[in-house]
């Protein structure tokens, strides 16, 4: 590749997040991962194609597979505090309740909940005593 490809190719790329779904264990009741990775591609298919790759290392680690899903999103803020990586929108005639609990909060998540801050965490935050 000649130094105006090499310089072509780098102002085209932009950063892509990709998210990708894996199964740990062979028996049921599964446990299933959504990971979010980003990477720097000049496209989706590059970009892809590079989160397969990785998720292919990844699986080597636990007993997990990939599940061939990946989803690209090509971000358009640069990297850092508050930077928006990833964006799906679906349409739905489920009402919002329903909808969280559909795709968000089927009750299966290993999630925990936020507490609410102390009082003394709360000062340090700039809230109120």
């Amino acid at each position: 590749m000649s130094d105006a490809q090499d310089a072509d190719e780098a102002v085209n790329q932009g950063w892509f997040a990709v998210r990708s779904v894996f199964q740990y264990g062979s028996d049921a009741p599964f446990v299933y991962e959504e990971r979010i990775t980003v990477w720097r591609a000049v496209s989706f298919d590059a970009a892809v194609a590079l989160a397969e790759a990785e998720a292919a290392e990844y699986t080597n680690e636990f007993d997990r597979r990939y599940l061939g899903f990946a989803q690209a999103y090509r971000m358009f803020d640069e990297l850092g505090h508050g930077a928006e990586v990833y964006s799906l929108m679906r349409d739905s005639e489920l009402p919002s309740d329903a909808y969280l609990t559909t795709f968000f909060d089927t009750g299966e998540e290993r999630q925990g909940t936020l507490n609410e801050p102390t009082a003394d965490e709360s000062n340090r935050l700039g809230g109120n005593p």
